[in-house]
């Protein structure tokens, strides 16, 4: 009996045990990645050694940049929308401002999104320089972060002790995790033999 081949974009023309198996694994990936992107803001909200909002938004922006790197954007979604969530429930990243985070949850959604989109958009598709796809996304994200908060302050719906956390500290934060992932990521693999 002869087996069917499905064009597999990976695997080239490869049998169905092949194809399941990558998916799997793929799916394994995606829910560890986003496990660790909703655990992060809980788990080290308790560090007050350093600013906690630096660690945590350099590990939730290097995971969002690998998930860029490596997947398509419908399978990024939940580590797109659960660091927020697990930002709010700690409740300790902004201390007692954490609160008005529910104001921007949406536009820190977007961001993330735009964040990924560029760096996808630079790397993949137009086979561009990774780390430019990297300054144009962090700096497009924190344009839009800044933008609304520094709009929500004027209009009097959060206070002004929001705007550094979202706009200068968010800059620095996806800098610092695109360029991580970017050198961890793509650095050429050894050969064995």
């Amino acid at each position: 009996m002869v087996e069917k081949r499905r064009y597999n974009f990976v695997y080239g023309y490869s049998g169905r045990n092949n194809y399941f198996t990558f998916f799997k694994n793929a799916n394994i990936d995606i829910m560890i990645i986003s496990c660790v992107a909703f655990l992060v803001p809980i788990l080290f909200s308790f560090i007050t050694i350093f600013p906690n909002q630096l660690l945590i938004g350099t590990i939730v922006n290097a995971a969002l940049a690998y998930m860029a790197l490596n997947y398509e954007i419908k399978k990024i979604w939940p580590v797109i929308l659960l660091p927020s969530f697990g930002t709010l429930l700690s409740g300790l990243v902004f201390g007692n401002l954490s609160i008005f985070l529910i104001y921007l949850i949406p536009f820190i959604w977007a961001s993330n999104f735009i964040f990924v989109y560029i760096i996808k958009n630079f790397k993949i598709h137009k086979q561009k320089n990774y780390f430019l796809g990297v300054f144009a996304s962090s700096t497009a994200k924190a344009a839009l972060l800044t933008a609304v908060s520094g709009g929500y302050i004027a209009v009097g719906t959060i206070p002004l002790a929001m705007f550094l956390p979202m706009s200068l500290i968010q800059l620095v934060t996806a800098l610092c995790g695109g360029f991580i992932a970017g050198i961890y990521f793509l650095k050429p693999k050894k050969q064995l033999f």
